[in-house]
């Protein structure tokens, strides 16, 4: 029932029977009436308010909204709000040995849809940065749009650079409202934007959201696409340092931890320990009404309603107060 104490009214629907059987012992029938041998018809007048009391019971049903059905649906006061924001920068590009012949990006990219597809009852959300961030998902329990959005993320999409304190500031805002967890993935050091990390990261402590960074990559030289003045991409061999100290200083500073990922099995275990890391206050999920029955018993109703006019009025039509 979506308004189940509506129903406290059907007490109501048994006037029409309570008021015919008190007619019946005040009202004095003349001897004639009384010595009559009773009919068919005579004997159907206690159908009139037995069929009113069924009309109006139905009425107030109705009204409660009975549903034939639930179904499990998350609960907002009860999910974990978690914002990934990954580093698209020329240098997540880059192919480290132990990457199992993907980028940096490409192993990052992999890894979280299996982080998103396990966040049953969880709202995920993505941060895309690279010489600047954007929301590439808002926060939403559709984990088939968050990964469909994260599949159209690639190196350099938002410029070469790394705009770090931006990520921060920005996935710390998406999170304002109820605080949660904020993901943070990079290679390298903050070189673009006008947010110092430590000072977004401050912010984010404020607003009561967590930051777990982790550090992608060997941190030596490996081969990376680079794009030529021409506009033709070749590869070439660059060292692309990390700088662990930035990204563990944002952490710790949340109350959040600092991880590093050196290699494909790595990144997979560092998801695997934000798993634990980020409590769930309940596993429960809300049970949502699906059927709607209104519109039977409604139908239902409307026939009972014919019903009692036409018997009233034709076969069962009595003066007043003989019923």
């Amino acid at each position: 029932m979506e308004h189940p104490w509506i129903l406290v009214l059907l007490v109501f629907a048994a006037l029409p029977l309570v008021c015919a059987m008190c007619r019946r012992v005040h009202v004095r029938l003349p001897d004639a009436q009384r010595l009559a041998k009773p009919t068919l018809r005579t004997g159907l007048l206690w159908t009139l308010p037995a069929l009113e009391t069924l009309t109006i019971a139905l009425l107030v049903v109705v009204a409660a909204g009975p549903q034939t059905g639930s179904r499990a649906a998350c609960d907002l006061r009860n999910a974990r709000d978690i914002i990934i924001a990954l580093d698209t920068s020329e240098s997540m590009g880059a192919m480290d040995a132990d990457m199992r012949g993907r980028s940096r990006l490409g192993a990052a990219m992999l890894l979280t849809a299996d982080f998103i597809g396990r966040r049953k009852g969880d709202r995920i959300g993505l941060v895309a940065f690279g010489g600047r961030a954007i929301t590439q998902c808002p926060l939403t329990f559709d984990r088939g749009l968050a990964l469909w959005l994260l599949g159209q993320m690639e190196p350099n999409m938002l410029g070469r650079r790394t705009a770090l304190g931006e990520a921060i500031a920005l996935g710390a805002e998406r999170l304002r409202e109820r605080g949660g967890a904020l993901v943070v993935i990079s290679d390298g050091r903050n070189t673009a934007g006008e947010i110092a990390p430590l000072d977004a990261s401050r912010t984010a402590q404020a607003w009561n959201v967590r930051i777990y960074t982790i550090a992608v990559g060997s941190g030596g030289v490996a081969p990376a696409p680079v794009q030529l003045p021409s506009g033709r991409t070749v590869t070439r061999e660059k060292s692309y340092p990390l700088d662990e100290a930035t990204l563990r200083q944002a952490a710790e500073v949340t109350g959040g931890r600092s991880f590093r990922a050196t290699d494909a099995d790595a990144l997979k275990r560092v998801f695997g320990k934000i798993d634990t890391l980020e409590p769930r206050p309940t596993d429960e999920l809300r049970r949502l009404p699906t059927g709607q029955a209104a519109i039977s018993l409604a139908l239902f109703g409307a026939a009972l309603s014919a019903a009692l006019l036409l018997v009233s009025s034709v076969f069962l039509r009595t003066a007043p107060g003989l019923r």
